[in-house]
């Protein structure tokens, strides 16, 4: 069995990353912004993001191209889809 050590972190770090920088954007128009206020806000975009991401995680676990850069990847745009969903974060 092959080690998901590397690819699940990558994952991990493309979800934090998307979502640190929608954080600084906001908190150039609100000082008194901060991460937990974005988490929160938007709980089922969230939860979206995290679904999706794993769901993307298997996929390309099922068609053999899970790397970490691959897995980065998709949880930066797992996230970034998330976003674009109706009533979505700004």
């Amino acid at each position: 069995m092959e080690s998901h050590a590397v690819p699940v972190v990558a994952l991990l770090l493309g979800i934090a990353v998307h979502i640190l920088k929608k954080v600084m954007q906001l908190r150039q128009e609100d000082k008194t912004f901060h991460l937990r206020d974005y988490l929160m806000g938007w709980p089922y975009q969230t939860a979206v993001s995290v679904i999706m991401s794993i769901g993307g995680y298997i996929g390309l676990m099922a068609t053999g191209e899970l790397s970490g850069a691959s897995a980065f990847l998709m949880g930066v745009t797992a996230n970034s889809l998330a976003g674009a969903a109706p009533g979505s974060r700004p």
